[in-house]
């Protein structure tokens, strides 16, 4: 176990760099989905590991990086960009500026929904806050979301396990990650614990 919380420490540090350094396309939206849930070891915002890449995409809606490419090579090639294999990351951000408003991002292996992520909306100082689209999604437990305070993680998940960087709730082969920043939630993210 602790392999895997030194894993989920490193893997929340790159989440948060990696959204918050870069600059989201002119066509970004928020992640919708009808959902507004966080089921440890099950989904995100309807969105569950393992689910296809058309399933996952249709259910958090259009506006992610990916939309826009499937949109560019239509329109360039005149065919649909088969997805059905496809491995990478789809990104949703909540403005067209960067990633400090908040952002949601999907990672696919082999077509299949490997990782979801959330990143909190930022304030000046670059630390979490409850605000926005992406902390309208909240846990069962607790109603944990992204700009939640460490406390009320600890109080929701008295099992969660303290990582170098935060708390993870590990479940089966899966986890919860809660990154935790100034004290606040600055990313949540559930994933395959074999990946990590």
């Amino acid at each position: 176990m602790r392999r895997f919380a030194a894993h989920v420490s490193t893997l929340a540090a790159l989440l948060g760099a990696s959204l918050a350094s870069q600059a989201a396309p002119a066509t970004a939206a928020a992640p919708t989905p009808k959902s507004k849930l966080i089921v440890p070891a099950t989904s995100i915002g309807g969105v569950k590991l393992g689910h296809s890449y058309r399933k996952a995409v249709r259910l958090w809606g259009p506006g992610s990086t990916c939309g826009a490419e499937d949109a560019e090579y239509r329109e360039r090639t005149g065919q649909v960009l088969d997805r059905k294999r496809f491995s990478g990351d789809c990104q949703w951000f909540v403005n067209d500026v960067d990633a400090a408003a908040g952002a949601g991002r999907i990672r696919f292996a082999d077509g299949k929904v490997l990782e979801i992520s959330l990143l909190a909306a930022q304030n000046a100082d670059r630390e979490p806050t409850g605000r926005g689209p992406i902390a309208r999604l909240k846990t069962k437990p607790g109603q944990i979301h992204t700009g939640s305070k460490a406390s009320a993680v600890r109080k929701a998940f008295p099992d969660a396990q303290s990582t170098l960087s935060g708390v993870a709730v590990f479940t089966k082969d899966r986890m919860l990650t809660f990154g935790l920043a100034s004290g606040k939630v600055g990313g949540i993210a559930l994933l395959y614990t074999r990946n990590y």
